[in-house]
């Protein structure tokens, strides 16, 4: 049984899906035997994203990118985020950790070390975790910061997307903030040379 935070104006479409309240404890919840995923966009913000069974990335540091997208369904402008590795490890089949130096762009983050979430929830609070459809997992997604609409992570690295420049101006128009602490993650990576036009560490 997985709590929900649901505002107010959208009790209605929770119900519907099969959610319920619990007036002692005044919250509102997946009763078990749902699909929780139907209720991603509910989950409590410090949610620890569920395993997807892909490679497990470690670095000492990160950049967490912000750039803009339009908006699907309100044709507003919003903000995407996501991580930059400037090299990392993973374990092999045989649990021995590889070394990567090249940078990675991360999509499809399907799980995060607890530091590395509270960058996401104080720093980029409109990447919460969704679901997505094609895949079936839970992985960290933006939502639109004026209607809360799942911008999906598809396209975010399509050349001349927002985290696919195609010449340094493109690149500079990217938010980067480092952090020099460690981080662990679970997702999709994904290598390119523009990530040389990034100034960091």
């Amino acid at each position: 049984m997985k709590s929900l935070t649901v505002p107010f104006d959208e009790k209605d479409e929770a119900k519907t899906l099969g959610a319920k309240w619990d007036a002692a404890a005044r919250q509102w919840f997946v009763p078990d035997g749902l699909d929780e995923s139907l209720f991603a966009r509910w989950f409590p913000a410090d949610l620890v994203l569920a395993s997807g069974g892909e490679g497990t990335m470690r670095a000492r540091r990160f950049a967490l990118l912000t750039g803009t997208v339009v908006c699907w369904k309100c044709r507003k402008e919003t903000r995407v985020s996501t991580l930059l590795l400037r090299g990392y490890t993973e374990e092999d089949e045989d649990g021995i950790e590889q070394p990567e130096r090249q940078d990675t762009v991360l999509s499809a983050i399907l799980a995060l070390d607890p530091a590395t979430r509270k960058v996401f929830a104080d720093a980029a609070p409109w990447m919460r975790p969704g679901h997505s459809k094609a895949r079936e997992q839970i992985y960290l997604a933006a939502h639109c910061e004026h209607c809360e609409a799942l911008q999906g992570a598809w396209f975010l690295s399509e050349p001349g997307s927002a985290f696919f420049p195609q010449s340094p101006q493109e690149a500079a128009r990217l938010t980067v903030q480092w952090f020099h602490q460690p981080v662990i993650a679970e997702a999709s990576p994904s290598w390119s040379s523009w990530t040389d036009w990034v100034e960091g560490p």
